[in-house]
């Protein structure tokens, strides 16, 4: 999941481009605690991964969350 907070730890409220950043970006430091490389884990989240806003009650203070089918990797 990914929240609107910008490098230098605030939040940027209502900033859902640097929520769908964040929520990309933990995805794919995910992908390489599972063994992918950076490179793999940026390709793999192009194109199979699903960014969803997951709550816009707390505004300004939303959450993206980034969705990847497990299917995706040839299980069942």
């Amino acid at each position: 999941m990914g929240m609107p907070i910008n490098e230098k730890g605030e939040i940027d409220g209502e900033n859902l481009t640097l929520a769908c950043r964040n929520a990309t970006l933990n995805m794919m430091a995910l992908l390489q605690e599972r063994g992918f490389s950076r490179e793999q884990a940026y390709v793999i989240c192009s194109v199979a991964v699903d960014l969803r806003i997951s709550n816009v009650v707390d505004v300004p203070n939303y959450v993206v969350s980034a969705l990847l089918p497990e299917t995706i990797f040839g299980g069942n």
